[in-house]
């Protein structure tokens, strides 16, 4: 599978509010964690997907 690159919004602050959360996450709730980061991870393989298996116009 070609590796994806996901990309969060980042504050002009140079806070990124979504890391943030999921660092939160992962010290309080880490079932909560791997349950964002495997859909996180889920759409960016239906990405490739959709990508490859669509023509293009």
């Amino acid at each position: 599978m070609p590796e994806i690159r996901v990309v969060f919004y980042k504050e002009e602050d140079g806070e990124v509010p979504v890391l943030e959360w999921l660092i939160h996450l992962l010290k309080e709730n880490r079932k909560g964690y791997a349950n964002c980061i495997g859909r996180i991870n889920l759409l960016a393989a239906l990405l490739v997907r959709t990508q490859t298996t669509c023509p293009r116009y």
